[in-house]
């Protein structure tokens, strides 16, 4: 996973764009937008359940919603580094690759 410093939507987009608080913090391994897919929505609202039960109290992540010039807009998860948030976001990001 790369931090939102390093996080670009397009490669026309600038990196870390807002959330100065947050650059360290590590962008989830799904994402939506206005055009979403029903399998990418099925992973979003995975992803979301899985850290809402293991981060009930929402310190460890938060969905972040942008507007954006080529899809509408679009939906990211941001987690705090070493959480066990970010351990499940690696977990889920190895599972999606395979």
């Amino acid at each position: 996973m790369q931090t939102y410093r390093e996080f670009r939507p397009t490669g026309f987009d600038v990196a870390g764009l807002g959330c100065d608080d947050r650059q360290d913090w590590l962008v989830g391994p799904c994402s939506i937008t206005r055009d979403s897919g029903i399998l990418d929505l099925s992973n979003w609202h995975s992803m979301i359940a899985d850290f809402e039960r293991i981060d009930p109290d929402g310190e460890d992540h938060e969905i972040h919603s942008f507007g954006h010039w080529a899809c509408g807009w679009f939906e990211i998860m941001l987690i705090r580094p070493n959480s066990a948030v970010a351990q499940s976001a690696e977990e889920i990001e190895g599972a999606l690759e395979n």
